[in-house]
C-alpha cells in the first residue's frame, strides 16, 4: 500500500512538473509570436511607405516628362 501511495504521489508531481513546463513553453511561444507579429507589421509599414515614396517619385518624373513635351509643342 505504501509503495502504491508513493508511486501515485510521484506521478502527480511528474504531471504537475510537465504541466508547468508546458505552460512556460506556451507563454514563451506566445511572446515570440507577438514579437514576430510586431516585426511583420513594422516591415509591412516600411514597405508600404517605400512604395508610396516610389510612386510619388515616379509621378514626379512623369510630370516632368509632360512638362518637357508641352514645352516642345509650344515652340
Amino acid at each position: 500500500m505504501e509503495l502504491q501511495s508513493l508511486r501515485s504521489e510521484m506521478e502527480k508531481r511528474v504531471e504537475t512538473a510537465n504541466t508547468e513546463a508546458m505552460e512556460a513553453e506556451l507563454r514563451r511561444v506566445k511572446v515570440q509570436c507577438e514579437q514576430w507579429r510586431k516585426a511583420a507589421e513594422t516591415a509591412a509599414s516600411i514597405l508600404n511607405s517605400e512604395e508610396e515614396r516610389t510612386d510619388s517619385i515616379e509621378n514626379g518624373k512623369m510630370l516632368k516628362k509632360f512638362g518637357v513635351l508641352l514645352k516642345k509643342n509650344h515652340k
